[in-house]
């Protein structure tokens, strides 16, 4: 009995670790971009510590004036996001990708200059076939409570977005 109960225990103990761990912003930053490129017949990308490192300087650096700006000459292709308010919560990372998603009504592949009507650079990047490397980074900025600001920055390597080029 003591035997069954001690393996019950261990399995549960790891069905908890490997829960946690998929539920990590890693995991979920990957998630939530892969589940957008399958549908495509996009090929994954992996989670990068040297772009994610990247990442997180950059959002760091904005967070001293809690402006958003895209750095130059990073060598990575890069997508911007920022909230002010929601009640002083972050709202979750798979929000973030779907607004970047959201932009896919904007995007013509029959137009060279991809987007129509709107913005859709954002979805071209997390759909970019070639960039196979992902790391973001999430910081907060200026206010307290409710009027807490936060910036998200994601990285992708190789960069992607060249006029006249295709995404996927």
């Amino acid at each position: 009995m003591k035997i069954i109960f001690l393996v019950s225990l261990l399995t549960l103990s790891k069905v908890a670790l490997s829960a946690n761990v998929s539920q990590s912003p890693k995991a979920r930053w990957l998630k939530a971009h892969n589940d957008a490129r399958a549908k495509k017949g996009v090929p994954p990308m992996h989670w990068d510590r040297r772009v994610a490192k990247s990442a997180q300087v950059w959002a760091r650096h904005l967070s001293k004036s809690c402006r958003m700006m895209h750095e130059k000459n990073s060598g990575y292709g890069e997508n911007l996001w920022s909230q002010y308010g929601y009640g002083g919560k972050l709202r979750p990372i798979e929000s973030t990708v779907n607004s970047w998603l959201n932009e896919e009504e904007f995007y013509d592949p029959k137009n060279p200059k991809w987007c129509t009507g709107g913005e859709c650079r954002h979805y071209t990047q997390v759909m970019w076939s070639k960039s196979t490397a992902l790391g973001c980074a999430t910081v907060s900025c200026g206010g307290q409570g409710n009027n807490k600001k936060y910036i998200r920055v994601c990285r992708y390597d190789p960069p992607g977005n060249f006029l006249g080029k295709k995404p996927y």
